[in-house]
């Protein structure tokens, strides 16, 4: 099946750059190519085209505000070609919540870059997503806040890793599980931290569950898949987007009682134990593929706490599931968003396939249980208010 491409870029060269490497692949068709956002806009609605390449920075209507109408009008797979810069990760992240997808990166120099690997990228996400948009992508909308909570489910004991072994490449529309199995934790004791992990759909989701999630007395650290010019300018689109003290983590840094901390992206971050406390460490790692990884800051968590609790949210493949049945085997729990309703839901059906898991729940709900499990009082947070 031919995939319908609209190549969007006020630079001539970008777009015969884009042109060139995704002509390569047969199963591209290029229909159109826009320099304005307007005219994307245009052909967008007049080519109905499955894929959309499209840059940020135009003259007049930008990528951010034609993403947006377009996403109105005439809805497709929007990938943004983004600048590795603050100004460019900023608008990527409002991109993203405008309907954009995904991102690709450039520099202000773009052939200094790696062009073999940005080809790459760029094919498996026209690919990726192409297949997605036919079958239907999850798109999170916020919701009013009355009809956020639930009460959690029920859980059913299960022995640890009763269900099969998980696979790494996984598609939610192939493999969710229809009657999950849940492993019961016996522990009570509240969270001395909070980690989560999250990739593919990660800077739109985690807005919805940081919205009904009260200031934690434990700190929350993100393993969020992505390159280092973007973990900063996601730790500021979420403490812009929530009542949160969010920043991009720094090696040694202490990790106090309501820090949410972003991982920085293009390395690793785990969690030591020192004698002030917790402390974020950071650092790469050649034998890790996918950076930051979830499962060595879950595996941290598993060796450096005496109570912790794992969250795994939407993300392609299967990060996070080894680590987390190393904190299963600490009698940790572990709760996921439920498949169906993430963008992409690999990671979550790859734990809950392991037999780790202990709840599965909407985002919502999971901003509501964390704050259940370690979050700040009513009461308490109405007397520290000042007056």
């Amino acid at each position: 099946m031919t995939i319908r491409l609209l190549i969007v870029d006020d630079s001539t060269f970008m777009r015969v750059a884009i042109r060139k490497m995704v002509e390569k692949d047969k199963q591209i068709s290029i229909v159109g190519e826009a320099k304005t956002g307007q005219e994307a806009v245009d052909l967008a609605v007049s080519l109905r085209p499955d894929v959309i390449t499209m840059d940020i920075e135009m003259p007049g209507m930008n990528g951010v505000e034609a993403t947006a109408e377009i996403m109105k009008r005439a809805p497709a797979a929007i990938i943004m070609v983004s600048s590795l810069t603050q100004t460019g990760a900023k608008a990527t992240f409002d991109a993203l919540d405008a309907g954009a997808l995904d991102y690709i990166s450039k520099s202000s120099s773009f052939v200094q870059l790696d062009i073999v690997e940005i080809e790459k990228d760029l094919l498996e996400k026209i690919s990726f997503w192409n297949d997605h948009r036919k079958k239907g992508i999850k798109r999170a909308q916020p919701s009013a806040a009355s009809a956020l909570v639930s009460e959690p489910q029920k859980l059913t004991p299960a022995p640890f890793a009763a269900l099969s072994t998980p696979s790494h490449v996984m598609d939610i529309t192939e493999t969710y599980l229809k009657d999950p199995v849940f492993r019961r934790t016996r522990s009570s004791a509240p969270p001395q931290v909070i980690v989560l992990g999250v990739s593919t759909g990660g800077p739109r989701q985690m807005i919805e569950m940081l919205s009904v999630m009260p200031k934690l007395r434990c700190p929350l650290i993100i393993a969020q898949h992505m390159g280092a010019a973007f973990t900063g300018g996601f730790a500021e689109h979420l403490a812009r987007k929530s009542i949160h003290n969010v920043f991009e983590g720094k090696d040694r840094q202490l990790l106090q009682p309501g820090d949410v901390v972003v991982c920085p992206g293009g390395q690793n971050g785990w969690i030591e134990r020192t004698l002030q406390g917790f402390a974020l460490r950071v650092s790469p790692d050649p034998k890790v593929t996918v950076y930051p990884s979830v499962d060595l800051l879950f595996e941290s968590a598993a060796r450096h706490c005496s109570a912790a609790a794992g969250v795994i949210l939407t993300g392609m493949g299967g990060d996070g599931t080894i680590g987390a049945q190393a904190m299963a085997a600490k009698d940790m729990p572990i709760i996921v968003q439920t498949p169906h309703s993430c963008i992409v839901g690999g990671m979550p059906d790859s734990a809950l396939r392991s037999g780790c898991v202990t709840q599965m729940m909407s985002l919502a709900e999971i901003g509501v249980t964390l704050g259940r499990m370690a979050g700040i009082p009513i009461f308490e947070r109405k007397q520290s208010t000042p007056a």
